[in-house]
């Protein structure tokens, strides 16, 4: 037989506590009652409960139509479940198991929650599993310094600035580039597209990027 997952040693010792100390009572409280009515009792519980009723239609101005039309309603009522016998015990101890099951699923979303930083984090690979320590150091040997998001304008200076993500992280940071851009003439343009030269503002540009990652891990 298998036992809840709930149950541990603590926590039987703490029903049988419980047990101890009332055991014996009704559910009214009274110690060995012999009024055999307080022993009975009945579960409680809210549900839902749907029904079709006829109401008049309105007009634009809110005055009655005469026409009328079916429409449900939906609301909560209680509903309780047939008499059975109790005692005090099993209210209070109900009430202690209820709390640890709600403390265990606490602690399970809480472990779950740490689970999926860790996967984030880059601990586990992209399908789950763990990186192998030889595909780890090729994979942090051949990761670039930053990636490039975009090259834009700040729109309250007016100046131009890279944008830029730290690798394996959520960090992204605006590089100030508005004293190495400079717009290119038509003849840089086609001299980049034919010869694939790669003009001196980008390589400064990427060496203030480089710059600026550098004082971001120097300031963690």
């Amino acid at each position: 037989m298998t036992t809840p997952q709930w149950s541990t040693p603590e926590r039987q010792r703490h029903l049988v506590e419980l047990f101890q100390k009332y055991g014996n009572y009704c559910m009214l409280g009274h110690r060995v009652c012999p009024n055999t009515s307080h022993y009975v009792t009945h579960d409680v519980k809210m549900v839902w409960e749907s029904k079709e009723k006829w109401q008049e239609g309105r007009d634009e101005y809110g005055e009655p139509t005469g026409v009328y039309q079916r429409v449900r309603e939906s609301k909560k009522v209680r509903v309780y479940s047939e008499p059975y016998l109790a005692r005090l015990y099993n209210k209070v101890s109900e009430a202690a198991i209820h709390s640890w099951i709600a403390e265990d699923r606490d602690r399970r979303s809480y472990e779950w929650h740490l689970e999926q930083q860790q996967i984030i984090d880059g601990t586990y690979g992209k399908y789950g599993s763990r990186f192998d320590p030889v595909a780890r150091d090729v994979y942090f040997q051949n990761r670039p310094e930053y990636y490039l998001v975009a090259l834009g304008v700040n729109a309250l200076t007016h100046q131009r600035v890279a944008l830029i993500r730290i690798p394996s992280t959520f960090v992204y940071l605006f590089v100030d580039c508005s004293d190495t851009v400079q717009e290119l003439s038509k003849n840089a343009k086609r001299k980049l597209k034919r010869y694939g030269q790669v003009p001196a503002m980008y390589k400064t540009i990427d060496e203030k990027c480089k710059q600026a990652v550098s004082d971001w891990y120097a300031n963690r």
